[in-house]
């Protein structure tokens, strides 16, 4: 968690900070995909690598096992890092969404060809300067962002 602290708070970091709509491609067996429904929040515990371009997370799309791909929408500055100038594959507009982000999720659709979308908007953060907030005191997110894609 202290590493974490660092890259939210450390000046350094500010110019790489990121707001805005980045994808996510992954596989995943359905059992793991079940759990997840509209209007559900969640909280992501790992670092998670992300795209400003829907192209490259589709790669990560396959056609075996199930799809899912997600669209976050990304609010706070302390959320998310554009690594896309520093990183080695510059081509994926990489961004490193940071752990222990919260999340509503807004859409869950399904298709016949086991792909499913997930769009995800990040929760608003509570007015107070405790750092250690349960999700509960986030504030709700509504509607469906526009598809990108």
């Amino acid at each position: 968690m202290a590493i974490t602290s660092i890259l939210l708070h450390h000046p350094k970091f500010e110019p790489y900070s990121y707001t805005g709509v980045c994808y996510r491609g992954m596989r995943v067996k359905g059992s793991e995909l079940a759990p997840y429904y509209a209007g559900q929040q969640i909280v992501n515990t790992t670092f998670l690598s992300t795209s400003k371009t829907t192209k490259v997370a589709e790669i990560f799309c396959g056609p075996n096992d199930m799809s899912v791909f997600s669209t976050y929408l990304i609010r706070d500055k302390r959320t998310a890092l554009d690594i896309s100038g520093i990183s080695k594959v510059k081509d994926e507009e990489e961004v490193l969404i940071l752990p222990f982000a919260a999340f509503t999720i807004t859409a869950v659709e399904k298709t016949d060809n086991m792909e499913t979308k997930i769009w995800l908007e990040e929760c608003k953060l509570p007015e107070t300067n405790n750092t250690s907030v349960p999700l509960s005191a986030f504030e709700q997110c509504e509607g469906k962002p526009e598809k990108q894609h």
